[in-house]
């Protein structure tokens, strides 16, 4: 997988090159506001990324296709850490372009793959809370990336966690330190006794019940950046300029991530072929 699926970008890339036009990556958290406001940050501070935490957790995907490798090729870590994966290869690309014209890239990956839902004893419960059935892709993924400059970025996603959608990245620099919250974030907090108060009013992603504190989202499209996402999407069609989120940047995700199954299966560090 690692050798076709970026052997298939490689090829959309170079398609697109050829052809004279622009491949976008459908990465939103390239766009998130919170994300997008440290970017400007980042750059102000001139300060060095030296690690990054982030990652996507929820209680499982909305598609029963999500469990079976053949329809998804790969678990948590393809469907939920690309989202992460993603933002902190952007910073590190313009990073280096703003410090000395080339981007920073991941040069190894270290990770391990699980399917939490198989301890014995959160099986052997009457109703589990969390999802099961997984068939053959992981609900669990941790990773440690090493960049070029030493820095590095520490990955997690899975299909176990409880309470609605989290996704959250955190960056350490050589002189601050930025807190991203995209989900969930403190925009609005509210408080039910009951499930039926709010009556079927939306909460956010992955929330199974309104009841207690909770953080009912204004704009998830906005504080997502999917709407920023398509709004650059068109521009760059209609300015002819490449997106923000381009084909080469989705190339390397899918580079680092099949890199990292290689990892969690031959248990090694590997390193990362630029090829």
């Amino acid at each position: 997988m690692l050798a076709v699926a970026t052997a298939d970008a490689q090829t959309m890339v170079e398609a697109a090159q050829k052809a004279g036009v622009y491949l976008m990556y459908g990465e939103n958290w390239v766009y998130a506001p919170s994300i997008t406001r440290a970017e400007r940050l980042i750059t102000a501070s001139k300060g060095t990324i030296v690690e990054l935490r982030g990652g996507e957790c929820h209680s499982g995907s909305h598609s029963p296709y999500s469990k079976i490798w053949r329809y998804t090729g790969g678990g948590a870590l393809l469907r939920l850490g690309a989202h992460p994966i993603g933002a902190m290869l952007y910073l590190k690309q313009q990073e280096g372009l703003a410090r000395q014209g080339q981007p920073i890239r991941p040069v190894a990956v270290s990770a391990e793959v699980g399917d939490l839902s198989r301890i014995r004893s959160v099986a052997a419960e009457a109703k589990s809370w969390i999802v099961t059935g997984w068939q053959d892709v992981e609900n669990w993924a941790a990773l440690i990336i090493t960049f070029a400059d030493d820095a590095r970025a520490i990955v997690y996603a899975s299909d176990a966690v409880l309470g609605g959608m989290e996704s959250k990245l955190e960056i350490f620099l050589s002189n601050s330190h930025l807190k991203c919250n995209l989900s969930p974030n403190n925009l609005l907090q509210a408080y039910s006794p009951q499930p039926d108060v709010f009556g079927d009013e939306y909460i956010m992603e992955k929330v199974n019940t309104s009841a207690g504190w909770s953080t009912p989202i204004p704009d998830e499209d906005w504080s997502s950046g999917h709407l920023a996402m398509c709004q650059d999407f068109i521009a760059a069609v209609a300015e002819n300029r490449p997106a923000r989120a381009d084909g080469n940047l989705g190339l390397e995700v899918t580079r680092l991530i099949y890199t990292a199954y290689v990892a969690a299966a031959t248990g090694q560090r590997i390193e990362i072929d630029a090829a």
